[in-house]
């Protein structure tokens, strides 16, 4: 393709990942025939990651407006020191992002890489996104929160950094005060009046009351008993994973791939939702490893470093029992 003068979006020989069977791609033209597509500069490489970031905070809330689309759209066009054809390259990838949401999990190898300069400008692209349709919305600030934890930085900085991102850096005109229109004077608060209680309702609602209380006591009785019951002595080689996640992190490293369904039955099976619990996992295995436990790619990789580390720790625990 790139010899007759086509390239395509996500390019899996420089690009964040390869496209999926069922993903879209976008083709666009290079203006011209390419022998050495690899030769990519530095500058272009930066630039594809902080789109990626920024299309990530985009996506947070499932929907990306008008203006965060012209304010991604501005990023791209911003970029100098990229040849034509490079810049062609980061509209195709950035028209790819807005198609097919970056994954987090891809994401966080990369970050790994960024240096203090680098970070700073992942910081700024953040800021800008979130800020782009004129509201932070809470889901923003989580997906915001998770980059920052993947650089290595507090996630307390995110609030900081989005206030001084609302400040201009100007100086603000006040107008002078001017007297208004006279209005309407306040009328005097009426005298309340006395209401009569509603006996018999007043009763319905202690009998809901009490039938309600009963209920949950119940229900806190029983989990009281199982914890009772449960055995907290034993060592735990999983620090950060509760129960549930530690049981399936334990079978999940059986073997070396699953498909998205055995991953999904796997989940249900332990009592946790698929998304939630793969997003915990590879929080925690980032945490702990550096990496992340489950790469998604036609279904799940286990990685096998963490596994081989898993093996050597569940084996101590084994000779301690």
């Amino acid at each position: 393709m790139a010899r007759v003068g086509f390239g395509m979006a996500p390019d899996p020989r420089f690009g964040l990942r390869s496209p999926k069977l069922d993903e879209p791609v976008v083709l666009f033209d290079l203006s011209g025939p390419v022998e050495q597509l690899e030769a990519v500069s530095t500058q272009y490489k930066a630039s594809l990651m902080e789109l990626a970031l920024a299309s990530f905070v985009a996506h947070s809330d499932g929907v990306i407006t008008d203006r965060e689309k012209t304010n991604l759209d501005d990023q791209a066009l911003s970029v100098d020191r990229l040849t034509d054809q490079e810049q062609r390259r980061l509209r195709a990838n950035l028209a790819w992002f807005m198609a097919v949401p970056p994954d987090m999990t891809l994401l966080r190898r990369k970050l790994k890489e960024s240096g203090a300069e680098r970070q700073s400008a992942i910081r700024a692209a953040l800021v800008a996104a979130a800020h782009a349709d004129g509201i932070v919305k809470p889901e923003e600030v989580a997906e915001i929160e998770k980059v920052y934890r993947a650089l290595g930085l507090d996630p307390k900085l995110v609030y900081s950094d989005l206030h001084a991102g609302e400040i201009a850096d100007a100086p603000l005109r006040v107008r002078e005060a001017r007297p208004g229109m006279p209005g309407e004077a306040i009328p005097d608060e009426p005298s309340p009046q006395g209401k009569k209680l509603d006996a018999a309702r007043i009763a319905s609602i202690r009998q809901d009351t009490d039938r309600v209380s009963a209920v949950l006591a119940d229900i806190f009785s029983v989990d009281a008993d199982e914890e009772e019951g449960a055995d907290h002595g034993s060592p735990s080689t999983l620090d950060g994973l509760d129960e549930k996640h530690s049981a399936l992190v334990r079978e999940i490293i059986i073997r070396q791939h699953w498909s998205e369904d055995e991953v999904a039955d796997l989940a249900v099976r332990h009592g946790l939702m698929l998304a939630g619990a793969l997003e915990t996992v590879n929080e925690w295995s980032f945490g702990v490893y550096d990496e992340v436990l489950l790469e998604e790619y036609e279904g799940y990789d286990v990685s096998p470093e963490i596994v081989d580390a898993l093996a050597d720790e569940f084996e101590k625990e084994n000779q301690n029992v």
